[in-house]
């Protein structure tokens, strides 16, 4: 997956979070947490970042908020409990090093299952 939050164009005032970046994964799926992975350049990483689930597209419930850090390495956000569900939704709230212009990027998101 490959999201700019703004092409060449956008400037400060017409960028603002957050950003919404809805997944199918065509199937119901048993869910331990999602791997995230910021751009390999380490720049306009995502910094806050809300994890909502849905079986239909419709009815969405959170499952938490998750601080990333400002590194390239794989970092993993643990469900509570084995979650079941077909979409997610990654609502991004606010990045690191953007300068207010609300421009990140998100290198890797894999949802995981561990027997």
């Amino acid at each position: 997956m490959y999201r700019f939050s703004c092409w060449s164009t956008c400037s400060v005032t017409q960028s603002s979070y957050p950003h919404t970046i809805t997944v199918d994964m065509k199937t119901l799926n048993k869910v331990n947490g999602i791997e995230f992975a910021q751009r390999q350049s380490g720049s306009r990483g995502v910094k806050l970042i809300e994890n909502e689930v849905s079986d239909n597209n419709e009815s969405w419930r959170t499952l938490g908020e998750f601080n990333l850090l400002n590194t390239i390495a794989p970092q993993l956000a643990e469900y509570k409990d084995v979650e079941t569900y077909r979409y997610f939704r990654m609502i991004i709230k606010s990045g690191y090093d953007d300068s207010g212009a609300a421009f990140v990027a998100l290198g890797e998101v894999s949802p995981y299952f561990l027997k």
